[in-house]
């Protein structure tokens, strides 16, 4: 899904399993992008996320030798997705896969803190993921020893 802090509502079937504490957190964003809508995110602001980062040329000459033409190519072709967060995923995965740190940066400067995508489980079951991109919105409320569970 790609970089950030990864974050889950459901602590027993989620967040427990990943690591030796959990954390309750409270998180207070701007924007957070949904799978569910593409609300949220317009195609100027993918153009000007695919612009910050340096070489964006390089990447863009992918879609056509003419930059400018793949830009657009591009951006066309990424709009196309089925949500805002499958938006931006796709920025990431097209433009910045191999600089995860510059993207969650310059994501975070044109407004955007993160994502949120629904996890389903197998039974039937559900999690919300919140994928962070700007940590300046968490605030920890509570640290807790994780407790064993079998799997």
């Amino acid at each position: 899904m790609g970089p950030g802090i990864y974050t889950s509502d459901n602590k027993l079937e989620d967040a427990a399993r990943y690591g030796k504490y959990t954390y309750t957190l409270s998180l207070t964003p701007n924007k957070l992008l949904s799978d569910k809508t593409k609300r949220g995110i317009t195609k100027q602001d993918v153009i000007k996320l695919i612009k910050m980062k340096p070489d964006w040329q390089m990447n863009a000459q992918d879609w056509d030798e003419n930059a400018y033409r793949g830009l657009m190519e591009s951006v066309n072709a990424i709009m196309e997705q089925d949500s805002a967060k499958d938006i931006i995923t796709q920025v990431y995965i097209d433009y910045y896969f191999h600089q995860p740190k510059l993207f969650v940066q310059n994501a975070t400067k044109i407004g955007v803190d993160g994502i949120i995508h629904t996890n389903i489980w197998g039974g039937g079951g559900q999690s919300t993921h919140y994928i962070i991109y700007n940590p300046n919105i968490i605030t920890i409320e509570k640290k807790e020893l994780t407790e064993k569970l079998s799997l």
